[in-house]
């Protein structure tokens, strides 16, 4: 018996020894949006910034967002002077292409909740903007996908005017996540697309790990 737990202790020491050494070999994980623990206008501000990028005065990376989302699969899309704002008029994020589209982003990432006429009072503001109800979109953005828009937000005057009859007919009201469509899109699309871009690259490096989810969640 007492060689037994000798024969133990020798082998737990000899482990502790491995794991330690295996440890300081790997790299030290330091990710600046983990640390910052940024709140839904943050992440708004980070989408918004990376669909802003500009080369030769075409705007590629809004263009892959936008053809990304599923309504937009057979349609020859085309950008041309886009405007991009957060925070007007209180929408998160705004994307206006003058005599073309509007995107209006509702970004509920990290679960706030609706408020009454919330989607709907955004729509009116675009109204407003000169955009005709069949050029413009919602986005409905969250983190996984499990929340769901409240009746009081989008209500019926907006699903009208969206073209929006139920969950299999939503016209232009489309509801994405971070989980199942920004995440994966940024790493297989954009990452892999503009990774000789240092500055580009190291801020989409720093802002795709899977591990953001729970960052995000809190969890």
């Amino acid at each position: 018996m007492q060689q037994e737990i000798e024969d133990l202790m020798c082998f737990v020491d000899e482990f502790t020894v491995r794991y330690q050494a295996e440890y300081d070999s790997l790299p030290y994980h330091f990710n600046i949006v983990d640390e910052l623990r940024v709140n839904e206008n943050a992440h708004t501000r980070i989408l918004m910034k990376l669909l802003q990028y500009e080369k030769g005065k075409k705007f590629p990376i809004l263009v892959s967002f936008i053809k990304s989302l599923s309504v937009f699969i057979n349609e020859d899309l085309q950008i041309k002077r886009p405007n991009l704002y957060t925070g007007l008029e209180f929408i998160d994020g705004l994307i206006e292409d003058p005599g073309n589209y509007a995107f209006i982003v509702e970004n509920k990432v990290c679960g706030a909740v609706d408020q009454y006429y919330q989607l709907e009072r955004y729509i009116d503001s675009v109204e407003r903007h000169g955009f005709k109800n069949k050029d413009i979109y919602v986005i409905y953005l969250t983190l996984d996908g499990n929340k769901t828009v409240c009746d009081y937000s989008l209500t019926t005057k907006a699903k009208k005017k969206l073209g929006y009859e139920n969950d299999q007919t939503s016209g232009r009201f489309l509801q994405i996540n971070y989980s199942q469509h920004i995440l994966p899109w940024l790493k297989a699309e954009i990452a892999l697309t503009y990774k000789d871009e240092e500055y580009l690259y190291s801020g989409i490096y720093q802002y795709i790990p899977r591990d953001i989810i729970k960052c995000i969640s809190g969890a």
